[in-house]
């Protein structure tokens, strides 16, 4: 991976969490755990929390970054011997960068979204 390519992961994560502080949100960095990785970072919602994995690429496989979200989210509750929060991918499309953050979207999979209060 290159510095470029690091340094736009790295803000994409900072970026969304501190857009989920200005909406009043609880939310925190998760730390790298290598291949036991909980995530990117977490946002506490009514619903309950949410494991988020933000993903700032050209190129994407929906089906393989859900799955990959979803058991980063259950290393998570293991970890945090909690239930197994949700779990979704946050997007940052190319072009788009901090002053558009709400329009980046975040994906999860139906049965998720259905679960979410």
């Amino acid at each position: 991976m290159s510095g470029q390519a690091k340094r736009r992961g790295a803000e994409t994560e900072i970026w969304a969490v501190e857009q989920a502080w200005v909406h009043l949100r609880d939310a925190e960095h998760i730390r790298k755990a290598g291949e036991n990785d909980r995530g990117d970072f977490y946002v506490a919602l009514p619903g309950g929390l949410v494991v988020v994995q933000s993903k700032a690429v050209r190129k994407i496989s929906l089906h393989q970054v859900l799955k990959e979200a979803g058991k980063q989210a259950t290393n998570f509750g293991e970890y945090r011997n909690v239930e197994t929060p949700r779990s979704a991918v946050l997007v940052r499309p190319n072009g788009l960068g901090r002053a558009r953050i709400d329009e980046w979207p975040l994906v999860q999979t139906y049965g998720q979204f259905l679960e979410g209060d």
